[in-house]
């Protein structure tokens, strides 16, 4: 099987404080099974092909084999240490376990070797911020917003921080910025707007502002909008945060 056959995209989307979905697709020419065992068949043959298992490791994940996956990439990197893509995989799959000490240490790795993964210094990002530093939460997020300033998620990840440290006029302003991008996104769906409008709400509650917040929560009150589950939610607790302001 050449190299070139195996073509392996992974889109992760990751929006700490709004909501997490992580949506991992492979681009093939053949099913996800056959493809892992093409790939297991390759680093038999070839046991230093480390981009076979990086692959193989993106394959696995597509089928769920969370452990086969982590494996994986550890041996694409015990062949190439320098290998950042796979540092950053494996990094993503430790911050989804809770294993934070882990993720920081491979996610470092990644933008040790390659400066210009923003995915990696947004991990960066929420695994610190889970371990409680938000000034490196801060700092990594930044970073991200840097190497891809039109990934809204990521102001959206920098607002949260500035939440959780207590500087809601910065949140605020990155806040607003999503809320700009959103209203122009036609593929955005309602949860993810409403989401926005509600930290909107909170930060404006925080600051004693009851002006705005009213207004915002009016503004998720008054939307025309077909209300899942999700929403409902929404609905219900920016009704708590009017009645308790």
């Amino acid at each position: 099987m050449k190299r070139k056959e195996i073509r392996l995209l992974i889109v992760m989307f990751i929006f700490i404080g709004f909501f997490i979905i992580s949506a991992i697709r492979v681009n093939a020419q053949v099913p996800v099974d056959s493809l892992i065992v093409q790939l297991e068949r390759l680093v038999e043959k070839e046991p230093k092909n480390y981009e076979a298992y990086f692959n193989l490791g993106v394959a696995y994940l597509n089928k769920n084999m969370i452990e086969k996956s982590i494996e994986s990439y550890k041996k694409a990197i015990s062949i190439k240490p320098d290998f950042a893509e796979a540092h950053n995989n494996l990094g993503i799959l430790y911050y989804s376990q809770g294993k934070l000490d882990e993720a920081i240490t491979e996610l470092e790795s990644a933008v040790k070797y390659n400066s210009n993964l923003a995915e990696a210094f947004n991990y960066l990002g929420m695994a610190y911020l889970g371990k409680g530093d938000v000034d490196e939460a801060i700092s990594n997020h930044k970073s991200a917003i840097r190497i891809n300033p039109e990934a809204y998620s990521y102001y959206g990840n920098l607002g949260y921080d500035y939440y959780k440290k207590g500087d809601f006029n910065n949140a605020v302003n990155y806040y607003k910025l999503i809320k700009n991008s959103l209203e122009n996104d036609n593929l955005c769906s309602e949860y993810i707007f409403l989401k926005c409008l509600l930290k909107l709400a909170e930060c404006y509650k925080e600051m004693g502002n009851v002006t705005e917040t009213e207004k915002i929560c009016n503004e998720i009150l008054s939307s025309n909008l077909n209300q899942d589950k999700r929403v409902k939610n929404i609905i219900n607790y920016v009704k708590s945060l009017i009645s308790n302001r």
